[in-house]
């Protein structure tokens, strides 16, 4: 169960009982002036106990252009949250599932699904659809796929000749900033993986190292101190005192 209006799969709940159903309810927030209001307060799903797996597109007048899809490696703030850790993959049931619906909405521009597969059938099922821009979408480029480049060509009434999707299989990892920081400064993910930290902007490097609004402030406040001390950008992934093993981009 988890809020009419939101984002990041922030108040989402498995609920085990009618009391843990009603206790979630209560717990709903109601939206503020950055989040529309919703018909519905709340919205409930079945529980599926599979991973989920988010496709990232750019469509043209209902045909996918070019798209990728991630799995998540780890999650913050919970269980149930974004992605912090992620890996790239081709998988053709994610894939087709997603152009179909691309067909169906007569979509143009970027657009984000999110599915859970089902175990045992490998069914993807839809969780969720968002006509915009999505973490991943960006993030396709540490895959190799630029979609931005994809669109530039389509509006200038070209035909992208650039990679479409992966190949099937697992693909590219990367560690996503400051999610995964926040979850753990002494992440393996962070120390081996690329990380999408804005290294060439400064300004923004530190705008994102603020609290997030669901975050723990005790739990972080000594991390925060700590890493906005060293000049090093790549020092704030790894506030101890030992070297930063950050990979660079």
């Amino acid at each position: 169960m988890r809020a009419g209006s939101g984002t990041g799969g922030a108040g989402t709940t498995r609920c085990e009982s009618a009391d843990a159903v009603a206790e979630a309810v209560r717990k709903v927030r109601v939206p503020d002036g950055w989040m529309p209001a919703r018909p519905h307060r709340v919205l409930v799903q079945r529980w599926v106990d599979g991973p989920v797996i988010v496709r990232a597109s750019l469509a043209w007048h209902g045909d996918e252009v070019a798209g990728t899809t991630r799995g998540r490696l780890a999650t913050y703030p919970s269980a149930l949250g974004p992605g912090s850790a992620v890996v790239y993959a081709g998988i053709p049931a994610i894939a087709e599932a997603m152009r179909t619906l691309l067909r169906a909405l007569d979509a143009t521009g970027f657009v984000g699904a999110q599915f859970i597969v089902e175990p045992g059938t490998g069914t993807p099922l839809l969780l969720e659809i968002n006509r915009r821009m999505v973490p991943a979408t960006y993030g396709s480029r540490y895959a190799g796929i630029d979609q931005a480049q994809a669109l530039a060509a389509m509006l200038r009434g070209e035909r992208w000749s650039g990679p479409e999707d992966l190949r099937p299989g697992p693909g590219p990892r990367l560690a996503l900033f400051p999610q995964e920081w926040y979850r753990d400064p002494d992440s393996n993910w962070l120390a081996d993986l690329p990380c999408d930290a804005p290294w060439d902007d400064p300004a923004l490097f530190r705008a994102m190292l603020r609290l997030p609004v669901d975050a723990d402030p005790q739990a972080l406040a000594l991390r925060y101190e700590r890493a906005t001390a060293p000049r090093d950008a790549a020092a704030l992934t790894s506030p101890s005192a030992t070297p930063p093993r950050t990979a660079f981009p």
